[in-house]
């Protein structure tokens, strides 16, 4: 979080002081037992612990989550040969095509999921969605569920 507030705060022409005190004063409201969570909770050490596929997909243009947090889960998960790792380097945060770093606006503009996420991860979804509602429901309502998923994906996002 503070080193999405300094980049935040650089675009706006923000104090280093006053990107401090606003970190400070964001952290306030929070319970202490979910501060006292956050501090001791590992999710590299928890995701080392699974043993179910991964796929981690990271766009190059995303300042919410950084290339160094990607490299990490690169390198905690780098022996799993069930962990995939794709690093798109014009996409944002919302896997979304972008000719520049993001920024907060580009959120309230519709945007397409990038065609290379989708296309490269069809059987990925289909292997999903038939781990999840397979053994729930017929093969035909399985089909056209798939097809209803993928028909979403390629809709707009707000």
């Amino acid at each position: 979080m503070k080193e999405q507030l300094n980049y935040l705060g650089r675009l706006n022409n923000i104090t280093p002081t006053e990107i401090d005190s606003a970190y400070r004063a964001a952290l306030t409201p929070l319970p202490k037992e979910y501060l006292k969570f956050d501090r001791k909770y590992r999710p590299l050490r928890t995701a080392q612990q699974l043993a179910v596929p991964m796929l981690f997909i990271q766009g190059g243009h995303d300042y919410q989550v950084r290339q160094t947090d990607f490299q990490l889960w690169q390198q905690a998960l780098e022996k799993r040969p069930n962990v995939d790792f794709r690093w798109m380097p014009t996409l944002n945060h919302l896997m979304a095509e972008s000719p520049n770093m993001s920024r907060p606006d580009d959120y309230a503009t519709r945007q397409i999921i990038a065609a290379p996420v989708v296309e490269n991860h069809r059987g990925l979804y289909r292997t999903a969605l038939r781990m999840l509602i397979m053994p729930c429901v017929p093969k035909d309502t399985y089909n056209y569920l798939y097809q209803a998923i993928f028909l979403l994906s390629q809709r707009t996002l707000m």
